[in-house]
C-alpha cells in the first residue's frame, strides 16, 4: 500500500469521523510548487494543541521512512514556534496513537 492508498482508504475516512465527533480539526496538505516546501501531510488542532503528521509509505524502510531535509526544517520550525507537535507515521494505527498521546498531553500540562 502506498502512501496515497494509506491515506484515502484508511487515514481519511478515520480522521473525518474523529472531527464529526468533534474531537478535532484536520485537513491533508497535498504538495504542490506554489506553497512552501516540507509542509507536513496533515494539519491537526486538538485540544489547543497544534499537530503536524508527516505520512510515508507502510512499506517505507530506512531513509525513506524519514522526513526529508526540507521536512525535517519545517517540522523543527513547528515545535519551535511553541505547542506545536509533529510526528511521522506510516500506518492508520501509529496515527491514531500518536492523537492519542497528545490527548494525554492536555490533561498534563
Amino acid at each position: 500500500m502506498n502512501e496515497q492508498d494509506l491515506y484515502s482508504k484508511k487515514i481519511r475516512p478515520w480522521m473525518q469521523a474523529q472531527e464529526a465527533a468533534g474531537r478535532l480539526f484536520w485537513f491533508k496538505v497535498h504538495g504542490a510548487g506554489y506553497q512552501r516546501s516540507g509542509v507536513p501531510d496533515l494539519i491537526i488542532s486538538i485540544n489547543s494543541l497544534f499537530l503536524a503528521i508527516e505520512l510515508k509509505s507502510p512499506e517505507a524502510r530506512g531513509k525513506d521512512a524519514e522526513p526529508t531535509k526540507a521536512q525535517s526544517t519545517c517540522m523543527a520550525s513547528i515545535r519551535k514556534a511553541g505547542r506545536g507537535i509533529t510526528s511521522v507515521a506510516q500506518s492508520l494505527e501509529e496515527v491514531q496513537r500518536i492523537i492519542s498521546e497528545v490527548e494525554v498531553l492536555k490533561h498534563v500540562q
